[in-house]
């Protein structure tokens, strides 16, 4: 099946750090990815996160993120926006995240970074 969105998503999974204002300051908590593409990411994530999140006064809601993917060298920081929020189980959560502002230059480096993977999450192999 071709794909049809203009940035395809990538099944990779690495860790990623977000960071969140809430009323009580910055709070970081540790999550992974699910998927990613150009443009967006997708986490798993617990309810703690969650509640956090939607205790902002301000919407959208936003967060920072900070992750490297697994066997590449650039570290990625990128302000961006939850879009949206699945409930799975009692504890467990899927986010879907929008990038909104690369540190300059860092989305052609993640354009150039999943070059590297297969639309399966595969890294290519370097034959």
């Amino acid at each position: 099946m071709k794909e049809r969105r203009a940035f395809p998503r990538y099944p990779i999974n690495f860790p990623v750090s977000i960071a969140i204002e809430s009323k009580s300051g910055l709070q970081y908590f540790d999550t992974k990815s699910v998927d990613i593409s150009r443009s967006n990411i997708q986490i798993s994530c617990d309810s703690q996160l969650i509640e956090v999140l939607l205790a902002q006064d301000e919407y959208p809601h936003l967060v920072q993120l900070h992750f490297k993917m697994p066997g590449d060298k650039s570290v990625y920081s990128i302000q961006s926006q939850v879009v949206t929020h699945r409930r799975l189980a009692q504890n467990h959560y899927y986010l879907v995240i929008v990038f909104n502002h690369f540190v300059e230059g860092s989305d052609d480096d993640l354009a150039e970074d999943l070059k590297e993977y297969e639309p399966g999450g595969f890294r290519v192999s370097a034959n």
